[in-house]
């Protein structure tokens, strides 16, 4: 059984992403394949605050930074010197690596409430940076995507469900590192820091570079979302991929997800992206406040509930599972 059971799990795994790969085939309307095209952009942002704020306990509230950088360089690049997406994505995941290698530096020695609100104060300087590089990022006005040709080069289609193969692709991709990285001696290093900081150092692991291998992957992550992100809406603005609540949203899609597992940012998104689209759909502003209470009151229940998300909530129906048949037998 127990030479079988990893062979299962990799079916199932085939299946899943086959299953993803293969949404399209459901002709699903353009409404609705633009919220699964949505979803998937903000699986991959939330895969990337996994990373470090799930297995390392390190709660970042400036994760929209990395997603803001990897939006606007390869934006600006696309507009300033023609270079396409698959090129200036990578550019700008780099620059995103190398601002979280920065921030590391300065954040890293802080612990808990110390470590998010100076991410977050970073975070909102960077915001404020942006708005001021007017003539490079277009201010507070923001950068629009010139739509040039239907071309899968320049990563430019006519609507918003063209983009959704390459969504999916990138989410596979960015759970398959989470999952190696779970299961991986970084994992474990990950883990021990969470359960107890003080401890890991005394068993030798070096915690200060273990936090900054973890920050950097999941910053490339990150930004590569938010590059598709800038092509599948054709316009970047501070407001939209700097913003502090977008910090927010990230870390709460993989907490109410399970931010421990490598599947809770899949999870969490998949439920909230689009509840949050379904009450904002009729384009009110009641709809947008209603969704931040769901939002509060979601992570509330969770927390109080479960603390470990859905993930948890699974992992406590297939303890069940196990003891029913033990159960049963018991006299």
């Amino acid at each position: 059984m127990r030479t079988e059971a990893p062979w299962g799990r990799r079916t199932l795994l085939a299946i899943g992403a086959l299953a993803l790969l293969c949404v399209p085939l459901l002709h699903l309307s353009d409404y609705t394949m633009r919220v699964a095209t949505m979803t998937c952009v903000y699986v991959v942002a939330a895969a990337g605050w996994t990373l470090i704020g799930g297995y390392a306990n390190q709660i970042t509230l400036g994760q929209a930074t990395m997603f803001g950088i990897g939006a606007y360089v390869s934006t600006m690049l696309f507009v300033h010197f023609h270079v396409s997406p698959w090129i200036g994505g990578p550019l700008g995941a780099m620059a995103a690596a190398l601002a979280a290698a920065v921030i590391g530096l300065l954040v890293f020695r802080l612990w808990g409430a110390y470590f998010a609100l100076v991410t977050l104060a970073l975070a909102e300087m960077v915001r404020i940076l942006v708005e001021y590089a007017q003539p490079i990022t277009g201010g507070p006005q923001g950068i629009s995507v010139p739509f040039v040709r239907n071309s899968l080069w320049l990563l430019q289609f006519p609507e918003a469900k063209d983009y959704y193969e390459i969504a999916a692709l990138l989410v596979i991709l960015a759970l398959a590192l989470a999952r190696a990285v779970q299961s991986s001696p970084l994992g474990y290093r990950l883990r021990a820091i969470r359960d107890d900081e003080v401890a890991a150092k005394l068993a030798g692991i070096n915690v200060f570079r273990t936090k900054m291998i973890a920050f950097m992957l999941g910053a490339v992550l990150t930004a590569l979302a938010g590059t598709l992100y800038a092509q599948i809406t054709g316009f970047v603005d501070p407001d939209s991929v700097l913003s502090i609540t977008l910090s927010v949203q990230l870390a709460l899609y993989a907490i109410i997800g399970g931010a421990q597992v490598w599947w809770g940012p899949l999870a969490g998104a998949a439920l909230l992206v689009p509840l949050g689209q379904a009450m904002t759909g009729s384009g009110s502003g009641a709809g947008a406040g209603l969704a931040k209470i769901v939002y509060g009151l979601l992570l509330v229940a969770i927390v109080v509930i479960q603390p470990l998300g859905i993930a948890g909530f699974v992992k406590s129906l297939q303890r069940r599972k196990r003891a029913a048949p033990s159960e049963a037998i018991a006299p």
